[in-house]
């Protein structure tokens, strides 16, 4: 359990079943769940050159707002999707935020059932929360990216969750985490796309615009 939670420099990750933490087993498998939601949530801390993104398309993201507390976030989750909640909610997401904070991501995941069957199951892509590490080399940090998936996958009622290093790229926006981490990046307009082009020593390279 430590392990597949702890995968991730820096990161704590947690699942959740509404608002009580699930402990996976070694095998990241959370048991029977029915109903509701999952949370997935990776708490960042400050300073540190992790974000959080959402999956736009095939191998491309979009970078999600952050949260100050785990904690905010699981309460934030529960309340319904009234225009009132949701107001409230952007509002306080766009707040300003200090530049070298703690930071948490999350992605809630509805609990779907067949309806034939009423076995329980999630959907791609809203089971995933997929995550950028800027890696770091003496003391500072390199254009190099690695963009890691944390899924939440159902097989016959029974859950389990995975973390995986989906792959390594080298990024040409080389100011990118500076801009962002400085404040002077949008976060929910910025995007990250796996392209092609090679570039030394890594087999893709990925755009930060």
């Amino acid at each position: 359990m430590a392990n597949l939670l702890s995968s991730i420099p820096d990161v704590t990750l947690q699942i959740w079943k509404q608002d009580r933490v699930l402990l996976p087993e070694n095998d990241g498998h959370l048991g029977e769940l029915s109903s509701g939601y999952v949370l997935v949530t990776a708490s960042v801390g400050a300073g540190i050159p992790v974000i959080g993104l959402s999956v736009k398309g095939r191998d491309e993201y979009l970078v999600v707002k952050d949260v100050p507390a785990v904690e905010a976030y699981v309460e934030a989750a529960k309340q319904p999707k009234t225009d009132r909640n949701l107001a409230r909610l952007r509002e306080w997401l766009e707040r300003p935020k200090e530049p070298n904070r703690p930071r948490v991501y999350g992605q809630k995941v509805g609990l779907e059932a067949n309806p034939r069957t009423g076995e329980p199951f999630v959907t791609y892509p809203g089971n995933l929360l997929c995550l950028a590490e800027v890696v770091r080399r003496n003391g500072g940090v390199t254009n190099q990216v690695r963009i890691w998936r944390v899924s939440l996958v159902s097989q016959e009622g029974h859950f389990f969750v995975t973390v995986q290093r989906a792959y390594e790229t080298a990024c040409y926006t080389a100011c990118w985490w500076t801009s962002y981490r400085t404040g002077h990046s949008s976060p929910g307009s910025t995007s990250i796309v796996k392209s092609s082009r090679p570039v030394p020593d890594s087999p893709t390279r990925t755009k930060l615009s």
